[in-house]
This record gives structure tokens, sequence and C-alpha cells, in this order.
């Protein structure tokens, strides 16, 4: 359980600061908010699984 936080919550955080040390805060979070169309992309993809209105809308 610790190991999945650490990877899922404390990585791309600190991904994220260190690529702002070497770029543009601008194209940082240009391409921080592609991450969740590469998300689904991979989703289907990978996991064959389609998006639904009953599974967008929370």
């Amino acid at each position: 359980m610790l190991m999945h936080s650490l990877c899922t919550a404390v990585c791309p955080y600190a991904f994220y600061t260190v690529a702002l040390d070497h770029m543009e805060a601008g194209k940082a979070s240009i391409l921080s908010s592609c991450e969740p169309v590469a998300a689904m992309v991979f989703g289907f993809f990978f996991f064959m699984a389609t998006p639904h209105n009953s599974r967008l809308t929370a």
C-alpha cells in the first residue's frame, strides 16, 4: 500500500517539480493537461475499456 501511494502521488509531484526547473511553467502546464487524454487512450488500447456516460458522471 505504501509503495502504491508513493508511485501514484509522490513520484508524479516530484517529477513535475523537477520538470519546472528545466522548462517554462506554461509548457509544463499544457503537458500536464494532456495526461487525462493519454490515460483514456492507453486505457482503451491496453484494457479495451470504452468510456460511457455512466462512467463519466460521478
